[in-house]
């Protein structure tokens, strides 16, 4: 899950994944999800829209995932950007700032509790 959805105002709106090579991003955008509205959204697989969501850019066919990917998220007014290495994201973990963080661990430090399932 891409953290800081605390309230509707700061669901998630927008989201853009890219592979990463040394530091930059490598183009073009690997995969672009968008809502009309605002949405609280728990987890978002690569390549599969969550409800409410129109996928705006697709390039999975022909730009395979790398080991580095960036996921950049448009939650409320606020964009929340987390680098990461592919193979230690770890299952059930929130993933806010380039840290991922236990439900409990999230709460502690953002005062609220994440999203439920939808």
């Amino acid at each position: 899950m891409l953290g800081r959805q605390c309230t509707s105002a700061s669901y998630l709106r927008r989201l853009e994944v890219n592979t990463i090579d040394e530091n930059d991003a490598v183009p073009p955008d690997l995969w672009d999800i968008e809502a009309r509205e605002r949405r609280p959204v728990r987890e978002v697989g690569l390549g599969e829209a969550p409800d409410g969501f129109t996928v705006t850019v697709d390039n999975l066919a022909t730009q395979a995932p790398g080991d580095r990917l960036e996921v950049a998220g448009w939650l409320g007014d606020d964009q929340v950007v987390a680098v990461f290495k592919v193979a230690e994201l770890e299952d059930g973990k929130i993933l806010t700032d380039n840290d991922q963080l236990s439900e409990e661990e999230f709460q502690d430090e953002f005062g609220c509790t994440p999203p439920a399932g939808y």
